[in-house]
């Protein structure tokens, strides 16, 4: 993983609790623990599982957004050997 992907998933997580919080699911308590978890997800998603298109789950509009990283907290079993269950398979992964 390149320095560059790391930026770009710590701004998706940016994203992600900026729209979280709009939506009334996050308190400012909550954003610093949740931009962690979510930056930790999208790592493993992209490192382990599965290359994801980056910049354009970035720049995707809020439905497609949401449906990843929902998407990805819902159906990633951390751990060992990593997965996502279910048969998830995120909008932006690179297959």
């Amino acid at each position: 993983m390149t320095a560059a992907d790391i930026r770009i998933i710590h701004a998706i997580a940016d994203r992600a609790c900026g729209l979280y919080e709009r939506l009334g699911h996050l308190t400012d308590a909550d954003l610093r623990f949740a931009r962690a978890g979510i930056a930790h997800e999208i790592m493993t998603v992209h490192s382990r599982i599965v290359p994801l298109r980056l910049s354009a789950f970035l720049d995707a509009d809020d439905s497609n957004f949401a449906h990843d990283v929902g998407g990805i907290h819902r159906h990633l079993e951390d751990g060992d050997s990593p997965r996502l269950k279910d048969c998830f398979l995120p909008r932006f992964a690179s297959v």
